[in-house]
């Protein structure tokens, strides 16, 4: 959920003592067999009220839209979560909850048979549905408490059981030296579950229907651009940019930012609009008929594609409702100045700056003739001083024209 940071300040946090992966893993005994259970979009299981449904209404290109179901971001729904599955299975032995997990332990396949009868029926008759594609099933060892995510995606997520405020402070400020950034261990250590289902559901700024993924997921595999990027991202890129194909080449720059997901690609938090689906997006976006900057601006934050933003800009002017209705925006005709008859009635002042020294700039207007002094200081004092000396050789003009910064203000 991109915008629940001001939601997140009015919620009333739910308080539940939420393990740490090593108490869980203190839990876990040796045992011949093991079973995780992965429980499918987990949040997306907890239903809201009405009430609550409406405080997470949000605007996308498509329309406002509210979750029926407790979405992703929300500070308390980690905790919720894990009171609901803890309860659920507390008391049924040789099972060990961590938010989306559960684990069965077992030294014999009748025992784990029997536990995982339980555990399913348990499931059944309260509506948790489990995700069969991450199901390790009677397994002699698996894989908990381990999954790798996106760093930055990591920190928000774990940072979300937390209130704060976040000050800057300037590293010449900083006269200790902070452990965190001086000693980084890189390992990726007890990486909560909940933060994979993050990544696989909010991990861009766009929501759509089913449908609509499943058709932008054929379209990205016949486009044959788009599957020669997504080959580049599974193997790796070349070393050199000239031996890419010059339709990839727009993507090198952005290379480091490309991933799959689901079988789209994307750009950070933005989709990769592959080319037959672009008119539709285009229509789209310009569906409530804004401008070029505020349809430009839409279209950055969402979505993908090279040369996308000229593409937006032509399909506005062409838009025929805009022009219609859009005000005339008659050229004025400039305005020159009046530069009189002779040389030095009316001249130019400005100051200005070049690598660091500053300068005093003056032009006559009708001559067209420059003077530049340098300056040690912008005072005004300076600034005259200069002034009269050009005076005393060129005569007092009649109009001076500056920008009245503070030299030409001074009294």
């Amino acid at each position: 959920m991109h915008r629940s940071k001001k939601l997140n300040y009015w919620i009333k946090r739910e308080r539940y003592m939420m393990p740490s992966p090593e108490e869980v893993l203190a839990l876990i005994p040796k045992a011949n067999i093991y079973t995780v259970l992965d429980a499918k979009y987990a949040f997306w299981q907890i239903p809201l009220t009405d009430e609550a449904s409406l405080l997470t209404t949000m605007s996308t290109p498509y329309g406002r839209y509210c979750y029926t179901r407790m979405p992703y971001g929300l500070s308390s729904a980690p905790e919720i979560f894990q009171r609901i599955i803890h309860q659920l299975y507390l008391g049924v032995p040789n099972v060990v909850t961590y938010m989306d997990d559960v684990l069965i332990y077992s030294d014999s396949e009748t025992e784990h048979l029997k536990i995982l009868e339980q555990v399913l029926k348990i499931a059944r008759e309260n509506g948790l549905k489990f995700d069969k594609t991450k199901t390790q099933l009677m397994q002699p060892s698996v894989r908990y408490l381990g999954h790798i995510s996106p760093r930055l995606q990591r920190l928000v997520l774990q940072l979300q059981h937390y209130d704060f405020d976040l000050k800057y402070i300037p590293g010449k400020k900083l006269y200790t030296a902070d452990a965190l950034s001086r000693d980084y261990i890189a390992n990726d250590l007890f990486i909560t579950p909940e933060i994979e289902i993050s990544q696989n559901n909010q991990v861009l700024m766009v929501t759509y229907s089913n449908n609509r993924h499943q058709d932008l997921v054929e379209a990205t595999k016949n486009d044959p651009v788009l599957q020669e990027v997504k080959n580049y991202i599974e193997n790796g890129w070349p070393i050199h940019k000239k031996t890419i194909n010059l339709l990839v080449k727009p993507f090198w720059d952005i290379k480091e930012e490309l991933f799959e997901w689901e079988g789209l690609l994307c750009r950070g938090v933005k989709l990769v609009i592959p080319e037959k689906r672009r008119n539709h997006i285009l229509s789209l976006l310009h569906k409530a008929h804004r401008g070029i900057n505020s349809t430009l601006s839409l279209a950055r934050s969402t979505f993908y594609w090279p040369g996308m933003c000229q593409e937006v800009e032509e399909f506005v002017k062409k838009c025929q409702i805009c022009q219609k209705y859009s005000r005339n925006n008659t050229k004025e005709p400039l305005i020159p100045h009046e530069t009189g008859n002779n040389p030095f009635p009316k001249i130019g002042v400005d100051l200005f700056e070049i690598e660091g020294r500053k300068y005093l700039g003056i032009v006559d207007y009708y001559t067209k003739y420059p003077e530049v002094f340098e300056l040690r200081s912008t005072k005004a004092e300076m600034v005259i001083e200069k002034l009269k000396e050009v005076f005393a050789r060129f005569g007092v003009p009649e109009i001076m024209m500056t920008d009245n910064g503070p030299p030409f203000q001074s009294t």
